[in-house]
């Protein structure tokens, strides 16, 4: 219910801000973050203009990748985070890690995997079976099925909703990045960003 602008490029000072429209009541706020780390710092610690990047949400986050900063291609990524008002740098920590080169006017999206959980239905029926229908060890199998579906379900990070009787998981847990303009050449090339946060 919230849209949210990272930067961006006008016609008078460099914006280096962010901002929140209420889509419920179409009301606009500037986000104010703390500490001084942000996609926006240069080298001296004034904040520059920072355009033609992408942003995606992510379980209580921004990310933002690429674009230019104050003119010149940037290839950083960051993550806001949307409880703590506090940008955070991401980045691979391995030598071997392979990265995008620099870009910006790119596009970006988020993969969403929906994950269909037992429908309450069926966990009312088996929880009327007669101990019968089970032996000993069949029940304690199933007990510790359910109990393994239980935290399957849960574990996912993302939006949990209800359709009819049958509870859906969404999580997002990866984005694409696409394509996009380098210094003196056009990118056409695909990229996947794992958003799953340890």
């Amino acid at each position: 219910d919230r849209v949210y602008v990272v930067g961006g490029r006008g016609a008078g000072p460099p914006l280096c801000d962010l901002w929140c429209l209420q889509a419920r009541n179409l009301m606009w706020s500037q986000v104010k973050w703390r500490g001084k780390a942000c996609p926006f710092a240069l080298p001296d610690g004034r904040l520059g203009e920072l355009c033609g990047h992408v942003c995606i949400p992510y379980d209580n986050n921004l990310v933002v990748h690429g674009g230019k900063l104050q003119g010149s291609f940037n290839s950083s990524t960051w993550l806001f985070d949307l409880r703590s008002d506090t940008w955070h740098p991401l980045g691979n920590h391995s030598q071997d890690a392979v990265e995008p080169s620099v870009r910006w006017k790119h596009c970006a999206s988020v993969l969403t995997e929906v994950i269909p959980t037992k429908p309450i239905r069926e966990i009312y029926l088996d929880s009327l079976l007669n101990e019968d229908d089970f032996s000993g060890a069949a029940t304690a199998a199933w007990l510790e099925k359910q109990k393994a579906d239980l935290q399957a379900q849960t574990a996912y990070r993302g939006l949990v909703s209800s359709v009819g009787a049958n509870p859906i998981v969404t999580s997002t847990q990866r984005a694409v990045l696409f394509g996009g303009s380098a210094p003196a050449k056009c990118l056409s090339d695909l990229w996947q960003l794992t958003l799953t946060l340890q």
